[in-house]
C-alpha cells in the first residue's frame, strides 16, 4: 500500500507540475528542490514519527515552497505582502496555502506541540500554511494505528485540527488538484461534490495560479480557469 500511495503522488504531482510549466510558470518556480533522503530522516528524528509512505514521497519530488514565512520575500515598496507580486504566485495549493518546506513544518510541529500553545495532537503533521502567514493550514495524520492514517485535515491556531474518514488521502487530493487544473472546474470534495468557492484563477501576467470565490478572486483581477487552455 505504502508503494501505491508513493507512486500514485508522483503520477499525480506530474500532471499538476506539467499543467503548471504550461499555464502558471510563476507559481511552479516558487518550489524547492528535492528534499534528501538524509534531510527527512533528520525531520522524523526531530518528530518522532514516520512521514507516511505518501508524505515521504512528495517532499522527495520538492522540499516545499518558498512564501512559508514573512521574511521570504522582501517588497521595495512599501513592505506589504499584498503589493508583492511574488506573494500572489506562492499561495497555489487550494484553497490558498503554501507548502511547508521540511525544517518550517518542523519548527510548526514543534512549537504546536508545547504544552504553552495547548499540546496539539503529535501525530499531525503541518503540510501548509497560508502564505506569510501562521494562522492555518492543512496537515497529515501520521499515526498508523489510526482510521484516519494519511488523511489530510484542517489546522488553525483559534480552532482544534478536524480530519475525518471521508477526508482526503494525499495522493486524493493532488488528483483532484490535477483534474480540477487539467479541465477547468471547481475544486471538488472527497465525497465528489462541487466546491464552488474553489475555483482556479490565473494572473496571466505574473504567471500565478491561486484558487478561491469567483465575485471575490475578479475584484482581485484573477481570471477564472474554466475548460481547457
Amino acid at each position: 500500500m505504502g508503494d501505491e500511495a508513493a507512486a500514485q503522488v508522483r503520477v499525480a504531482w506530474a500532471r499538476i507540475e506539467k499543467w503548471m510549466a504550461a499555464h502558471a510558470p510563476g507559481s511552479l518556480a516558487m518550489l524547492r528542490p528535492a528534499a534528501t533522503e538524509k534531510q527527512i530522516t533528520a525531520a522524523e528524528s526531530m518528530l518522532g514519527v514516520r512521514l507516511p509512505p505518501a508524505l515521504r514521497a512528495w517532499y522527495l519530488l520538492h522540499d516545499g515552497s518558498v512564501g512559508t514565512h514573512t521574511d521570504d520575500f522582501q517588497d521595495a515598496t512599501d513592505g506589504s505582502l499584498v503589493t508583492n507580486p511574488e506573494w500572489r504566485k506562492t499561495a497555489w495549493l487550494p484553497p490558498c496555502y503554501a507548502w511547508y518546506q521540511l525544517d518550517r513544518m518542523v519548527t510548526k510541529w514543534q512549537a504546536r506541540t508545547t504544552p504553552e500553545v495547548g499540546s496539539q495532537d503529535r501525530a499531525h503533521l503541518p503540510l501548509t500554511v497560508t502564505a506569510g502567514d501562521a494562522w492555518a493550514g492543512l496537515f497529515m495524520d501520521a499515526d498508523p494505528e489510526r482510521a484516519t492514517f494519511g488523511r489530510i485535515g484542517a489546522w488553525s491556531i483559534p480552532s482544534p485540527d478536524y480530519v475525518t474518514e471521508s477526508d482526503f488521502t494525499l495522493p486524493q487530493w493532488l488528483e483532484e488538484i490535477a483534474s480540477a487544473l487539467e479541465t477547468g472546474r471547481c475544486l471538488r470534495g472527497a465525497n465528489g461534490v462541487d466546491m464552488p468557492e474553489v475555483w482556479p484563477h490565473l494572473d496571466e501576467e505574473e504567471g500565478a495560479l491561486a484558487w478561491g470565490d469567483p465575485e471575490d478572486m475578479e475584484e482581485e483581477d484573477w481570471t477564472i480557469h474554466r475548460g481547457h487552455l
